[in-house]
């Protein structure tokens, strides 16, 4: 069924492509607004959530048949659609494709608005950064992200150059979460444990840090198998479906 939206003032962390002259702030990487932050910039996105294999809805759906941030979006806004089984201590409010889904009840369920609004884009000084847990990191002048600058491939905010002297300012970087093996299973419903190639998936007591899925991914063959011990089209495939990476080739290769 088809519900108001529902305000909430939970924070969350973003996603940022830090670009030349304006920050764009979206849900799925649509950019709804612009603003200048010295000579650089920040895109806003919101990633996905799962909900589990075969759970079922309030409704009695199984995942099968109910939508979730990774499934059945197509039918979300439908007036019969009934929603997967959710976990509001893990799974966060989320917009999807410009479809915002929120976790209540135990179920979620699809409003008009909620997170695919705008959210304002929170700026740093380098200080205050590293006083909220995160890191600076200063733009070398092109284009930065999140995933090519931070770490844990998420940014808590953007550093401006009024604070910072920075020219191009820079990103505020969230800080690293380690998962897998001895660290267990700390990631978010939007993130994945990202194992590479030689961690052997936490076998060996390696850790992986926790990452954001991504929205979506180049037509690229590059496959690879993936900690499920199943093949993928290349690491982003995997990575899209909340798995690492065990091996470069198909599984069986």
């Amino acid at each position: 069924m088809l519900c108001t939206p529902h305000w909430s003032h939970r924070e969350s962390v973003v996603k940022l492509l830090f670009v030349f002259g304006c920050v764009a702030v979206g849900c799925g990487g649509q950019s709804l607004s612009e603003a200048a932050t010295g000579t650089g910039g920040a895109t806003v996105g919101s990633g996905g959530a799962t909900a589990g294999k075969g759970s079922l809805s309030a409704g009695g759906a199984t995942s099968l048949t109910c939508f979730s941030p990774t499934q059945n979006l197509a039918i979300a806004y439908q007036a019969d659609a009934q929603g997967c089984s959710c976990d509001r201590s893990i799974d966060v409010d989320v917009c999807v494709q410009g479809i915002a889904l929120i976790c209540e009840g135990g179920t979620w369920m699809a409003v008009e608005d909620g997170p695919c609004m705008p959210q304002a884009t929170p700026t740093f000084s380098p200080s205050s950064c590293v006083d909220n847990g995160g890191t600076p990191v200063a733009s070398t002048g092109a284009p930065i992200t999140a995933e090519s600058a931070c770490i844990s491939g998420v940014a808590l905010g953007i550093i401006d150059y009024a604070s910072s002297g920075w020219d191009e300012g820079g990103l505020c970087c969230a800080p690293v979460k380690a998962c897998g093996a001895r660290a267990g299973n700390t990631c978010s419903s939007n993130e994945y444990c990202a194992y590479q190639e030689g961690g052997y998936c936490g076998a060996a007591d390696d850790e992986a840090i926790c990452k954001p899925r991504p929205q979506a991914c180049d037509e690229i063959y590059a496959p690879v198998c993936g900690c499920d011990g199943k093949s993928y089209t290349n690491s982003c495939e995997a990575a899209l479906a909340g798995v690492g990476v065990y091996a470069t080739g198909s599984c069986g290769d």
